[in-house]
């Protein structure tokens, strides 16, 4: 994972420091877009009472509706991304509760925020900022047996690099981090749970 995002940092800084073209005018991004991906996701935890849910990581369908404004170079509007499916990580070894064994699930999770970046030529680099929502089921399993769901809010930045490619279609980049409050799940005698998420996403994008 951290290979990952180190790779696509660099993609990002290097479009980011490249030289226009004079002689060649930027993309127009201004308007509506749609956008379809992937999303490969690694949610991590911080948990109360010796509790040590495992790592829940995968790969998720992933839609982006957004608008974008324009001024020369300055591209800016706001999005809503949404991940679909579930991603489950089970551990036998005792979650450090001496459970016969644990599952940490993330059911989906959503964000609405505002992007604004730089263009040149054919591309358009970004950040993007804003709130986040995604729902967390956590299970120990063994003779007491117990789980519980909560959903949790929080914040997301982000980092992209956008592609035309032709005819109002692109190929777009993500690298994200969320960040989620913690809450109180009702077994262990009632254990706090806090959890974050990175994310790597990959998006065909259409603009209108």
């Amino acid at each position: 994972m951290k290979y990952t995002i180190l790779t696509m940092a660099s993609l990002v800084l290097a479009a980011g420091t490249a030289v226009a073209d004079p002689m060649n005018q930027p993309t127009d991004w201004s308007g509506n877009y749609i956008g379809i991906g992937l999303s490969y996701s690694d949610g991590s935890y911080d948990a109360e009472n010796n509790f040590t849910p495992p790592d829940a990581t995968g790969v998720l369908g992933s839609a982006i509706v957004g608008r974008n404004y324009q001024q020369d170079h300055l591209v800016y509007g706001g999005e809503l991304v949404l991940n679909f499916g579930n991603i489950e990580e089970r551990s036998t070894g005792g979650c450090g509760v001496g459970a016969a064994g644990c599952r940490s699930t993330i059911e989906q999770y959503a964000a609405i925020r505002g992007r604004v970046g730089y263009t040149f030529n054919q591309t358009l680099v970004f950040m993007t900022l804003g709130i986040a929502t995604d729902r967390q089921d956590q299970r120990a399993f063994g003779i007491n047996a117990a789980g519980d769901s909560q959903r949790h809010y929080g914040y997301t930045v982000g980092i992209g690099v956008e592609q035309d490619i032709a005819d109002d279609w692109s190929i777009r980049g993500d690298l994200e981090y969320y960040d989620f409050n913690s809450r109180t799940y009702s077994f262990l005698g009632g254990t706090s749970i806090d959890p974050d998420t990175t994310a790597v996403r990959f998006s065909l994008v259409k603009r209108f």
